[in-house]
Formats: C-alpha cells, sequence, structure tokens
C-alpha cells in the first residue's frame, strides 16, 4: 500500500472523481436548483409573499413559507405585523440589503 502513495495525485484523482459524479447528475434537475441572486436584487412594490412567488407563480403558501425558511428570513417575515402580506415598498425600499437578497434567494 505505501508504494502506492508516490503515484496518487489526490488532487487530480478528486476532480475525476468529482466530475464523474457530475456526468451523472440530472441536468433539468440541476438547473431547477440553480439562481442568480445579484448584490441589488430586484424587487417589485407588492407583498413580500407575491416577491417570493414571482419565481414560481403557482407556489402555494406552503411553498412560500418555506422557500422563506431555506433563505432564513422567515422569522423576520413573521415578526412584521402584517407578515407575508406585508408591502416592500418600490424596489424593496422598506427592507435593508441583506433583507432584499433573502427574499431574492427565496424566490
Amino acid at each position: 500500500v505505501i508504494s502506492l502513495v508516490p503515484g496518487y495525485d489526490a488532487v487530480r484523482d478528486a476532480r475525476a472523481a468529482q466530475l464523474h459524479e457530475l456526468q451523472r447528475v440530472n441536468l433539468r434537475r440541476w438547473r431547477g436548483h440553480c439562481g442568480v441572486v445579484s448584490q441589488e436584487p430586484v424587487l417589485f412594490d407588492d407583498t413580500l409573499a407575491a416577491n417570493i412567488r414571482y419565481g414560481k407563480p403557482d407556489a402555494t403558501d406552503a411553498e412560500v413559507r418555506d422557500a422563506a425558511r431555506k433563505a432564513n428570513i422567515h422569522d423576520y417575515v413573521c415578526s412584521l405585523p402584517q407578515g407575508y402580506d406585508t408591502r416592500v415598498g418600490p424596489r424593496g425600499s422598506q427592507l435593508s440589503g441583506g433583507q432584499k437578497q433573502r427574499i431574492a434567494i427565496a424566490r
């Protein structure tokens, strides 16, 4: 076993293993899990729920809440008097930069 160590390139072999695993990934499913969040996310003068739902118009209320939980914004939204029905203002002006990004991530 010791004689095999000098011929083992951990980086190259690890990359080859990752590439092999990547080739087995379902591309459609992978793309469904990807998204882009810019430094200054675009939010619409609508409710928090509508801004999250924008990424999936047919999302149920439960799916909207689940997405918010995964983006770590649900607790903040629940602390607001109108919760998910809170309007964010033009370009999300009622939210901090980090909150805007989390809403965009939830989207």
